[in-house]
């Protein structure tokens, strides 16, 4: 198996966390205020009953939002450990790090997923979506389409994961290279958990599977020992 790092990703928990906690809080106070809303018209004037109607729905709103961006942290976060452990079975002369945050030039970017080896080395963005998946590598922003339990189609944006994952390649090579260390980087995207996936990028892959299968197809050394071991190091004390 690979070596396997992971840089901690604790902002992002802590947010999970805490939007998931005011969530649960909200839920409670829904509750408590519907319980009183009910008391109050059984027992008191019709007035009495405004204050813990407007919790009720004060709570309810907040307590939406914040389990809509729990959603969102906790499911790109189970895409990454999904792709991270399909990495991990790459052969022990793979090394793969995972959740680098990238600063260069003050120009910023996380990278989800980084595989060095003398075949190369390898950056790996994760989407965790449903849905079928539609987009060009030029365009501004890609498609997913979804369908309700109701069978309603709707459709929500995303950023350009292509755009995304290169301008990840450009700020790491051109770190490397301010350090003398001078090697090919491919790029990829792939989608966890998507119905399909439509676009004319070669570099995107629509599950885990054939991302591996890609990686393993490289197969010419192209990157020295040293290089190796200056990339690892560098990379880790980010």
């Amino acid at each position: 198996m690979a070596k396997s790092y992971k840089i901690t990703d604790q902002e992002r928990e802590e947010k999970s966390n805490q939007y998931k906690s005011n969530s649960m809080i909200c839920l409670c106070i829904c509750i408590v205020a519907f319980v009183s809303f009910a008391i109050c018209g059984i027992f008191f004037n019709i007035a009495y009953c405004i204050v813990p109607w407007l919790l009720f729905g004060i709570s309810g709103v907040v307590g939406t939002i914040n389990w809509k961006r729990y959603k969102i942290i906790s499911t790109g976060l189970l895409g990454e450990e999904i792709v991270s452990n399909t990495l991990d079975l790459l052969p022990d002369e793979y090394t793969v790090i995972n959740n680098i945050p990238i600063n260069y030039n003050g120009k910023q970017a996380e990278i989800d997923s980084l595989i060095i080896s003398k075949y190369g080395l390898f950056i790996v963005e994760t989407k965790n979506y449903q849905g079928d998946i539609i987009g060009k590598a030029t365009d501004e922003n890609w498609i997913q389409k979804k369908k309700s339990s109701g069978g309603r189609v709707y459709e929500n944006k995303m950023r350009n994961p292509v755009k995304q994952v290169k301008f990840q390649t450009y700020l790491l090579s051109s770190m490397l290279k301010e350090h003398g260390i001078h090697c090919w980087i491919n790029p990829y995207v792939v989608f966890v958990g998507a119905k399909s996936v439509s676009t004319d990028s070669e570099i995107v892959f629509d599950n885990q599977e054939n991302l591996y299968k890609e990686i393993m197809s490289k197969n010419k050394s192209i990157v020295t020992i040293d290089d190796l071991h200056k990339v690892e190091k560098l990379v880790l004390n980010v």
